[in-house]
């Protein structure tokens, strides 16, 4: 049920864990569904290797931004799609200030060439 690219949770692992955290109607999640800008541009730029590596740092980069814990939910559902879930203990204004920190994300695919880079795409729900 992990993504053997990221090592976070894949579909199947993502449903899971929201099934279980649905068991007990007090759960509540900030949700936070990332789209991941240019990644199939990155496999042209770098290469499927290289464009594969980028995804892995980006994802990594994405979990510290939002310093997910254990028993929240970070996933890779598919593709270039990145999908957390955070307490509900967390404000409001932290989780918007993830969602900003988020947006910024860059990560630069070939050198000299600010337009092949990778770039997080952040949509908020509560």
């Amino acid at each position: 049920e992990l993504d053997m690219l990221t090592g976070f949770r894949n579909f199947n692992g993502m449903k899971s864990w929201v099934e279980k955290a649905g068991e007990d109607p007090a759960n509540r999640f900030h949700l936070i569904y990332v789209d991941i800008r240019h990644f199939k541009d990155a496999n042209n730029w770098i290469g499927v290797e290289g464009a594969d590596r980028a995804l892995q740092l980006l994802t990594r980069h994405m979990s510290q931004i939002a310093a997910v814990q254990e028993h929240e939910l970070m996933s890779r559902p598919g593709g270039d799609e990145i999908v957390l879930a955070l307490d509900s203990s967390r404000s409001e204004a932290e989780v918007k200030a993830i969602v900003e920190k988020l947006s910024q994300v860059r990560l630069a695919c070939r050198k000299n060439d600010p337009e092949a880079r990778l770039a997080g795409n952040p949509r908020y729900g509560m």
